[in-house]
């Protein structure tokens, strides 16, 4: 029989037999300070792409959509629109 590994939120996940133990990335993680706002923001800003030229002669088109190819900078801006929808 197969066993499938996988890392779910930090946790390893041993399929069939249903272990489930931290792993050491996650805890290594832990120790590590939260990023601030403005670094997360920072690494957002870095995986945005400016495109010259776009649609036409002279206009600069910022490509958002280059965040969904960082998983941090997507996770950041999850966190940061999800803090923003919880303050009053």
């Amino acid at each position: 029989m197969r066993c499938v590994c996988a890392i779910v939120r930090g946790w390893v996940v041993n399929q069939p037999n249903e272990i489930v133990t931290p792993s050491r990335s996650a805890q290594n993680c832990s120790s590590m300070p939260e990023p601030t706002d403005d670094e997360k923001k920072a690494v957002i800003l870095d995986s945005i792409r400016g495109v010259p030229d776009f649609p036409k002669p002279g206009i600069l088109f910022w490509d958002v959509t280059t965040i969904l190819l960082d998983h941090k900078a997507f996770q950041y801006t999850i966190d940061l629109f999800a803090k923003q929808a919880r303050s009053p």
